[in-house]
């Protein structure tokens, strides 16, 4: 099957589903958007499913069919750019409310609460993470980028 992939009312790719054994192969193609960290959405009469992050503009995952079931019939996909408060720099614009900055010689360290089990904060930038005890910790640049922790 193909879903049109849809940002801000207009197509800007294609996602494309295969049966993969009882699970659903899901590629998208996404050549409409602007180059950026986006996340990308399964939309259905249910309401909709994150599928993850595109890499350049592409994205490639395996779901089984209790993952998908909350999009119910599965009408497109939906594109959302990573951020979007103009307030804030980069990806600084997107941290959750209860996230608690604090700014180091033009970096700014954010600390954001989390436990195991719980949906990880800001799951695209994981590979950026540092976690700790009940937290999860960003560094990120003067524009608003994430800078790699130093373990």
């Amino acid at each position: 099957m193909e879903y049109p992939v849809c940002m801000d009312d207009r197509r800007v790719g294609t996602l494309y589903a295969f049966a993969a054994g009882s699970d659903t192969d899901l590629r998208a193609v996404c050549r409409g958007a602007e180059k950026g960290l986006y996340r990308l959405y399964l939309r259905g009469g249910g309401g909709e499913v994150s599928l993850g992050v595109t890499e350049d503009g592409c994205l490639h995952r395996v779901f089984s069919p209790a993952l998908l079931a909350p999009a119910g019939d599965v009408c497109c996909a939906v594109l959302r750019r990573c951020g979007g408060d103009a307030s804030r720099p980069g990806l600084l614009a997107r941290l959750p409310p209860e996230a608690h900055t604090v700014r180091r010689g033009g970096r700014a360290e954010v600390t954001i609460p989390w436990r195991e089990g719980q949906p990880f904060p800001m799951e695209e930038l994981f590979c950026f993470a540092r976690p700790g005890r009940g937290n999860v910790t960003y560094l990120f640049d003067s524009a608003g980028q994430p800078v790699m922790p130093e373990f």
